[in-house]
């Protein structure tokens, strides 16, 4: 089995055999948890990531029918909860953001926020809201969120 370093995805993770971790049994433990808000801590390399892409394979509704190959093997596989595959999942992916001057993180920032939301209403064809948000007119990356929301 191959070392998964640098690898994000669980889709290609659990589809190309590589070696994981089974952390399955936090998405019970999370579902449980009595906050508004969860903050996950760890340092770099530490699995993040790769934790946020498999809590987004599990809820998608998108993947209600590789439920089973993607996640037999492991503990959620054999005790799925309730909520399993039944969210739109919207993903905000940062990576890339140009930093270097504050225009730049500003422009950059909002353009990856445009970017995500469309990425979204495309996947689950919403595509006729993307009307109603009025992306090029919304300048704060919030008032984006916000009108998406």
């Amino acid at each position: 089995m191959k070392i998964p370093y640098g690898q994000s995805n669980f889709e290609k993770v659990v589809t190309n055999n590589f070696y994981y971790v089974d952390r399955t049994h936090y998405i019970e433990i999370l579902e449980n948890f009595n906050d508004d808000y969860v903050v996950f801590l760890r340092p770099r390399r530490f699995g993040k990531s790769l934790f946020c892409s498999m809590l987004g394979y599990y809820y998608d509704v998108q993947y209600k029918d590789r439920f089973t190959e993607l996640f037999g093997n492991y503990y959620i596989g054999k005790n799925p909860t309730e909520k399993k595959n039944s969210y739109l999942v919207l993903d905000l992916d940062f990576s890339g953001v140009n930093t270097k001057s504050e225009e730049d993180l500003f422009i950059s920032f909002r353009k990856k926020i445009v970017v995500n939301i469309i990425e979204f209403l495309v996947r689950y064809g919403l595509d006729e809201i993307e009307d109603r948000i009025d992306i090029s007119s919304t300048k704060s990356p919030a008032d984006l969120i916000g009108a998406f929301l």
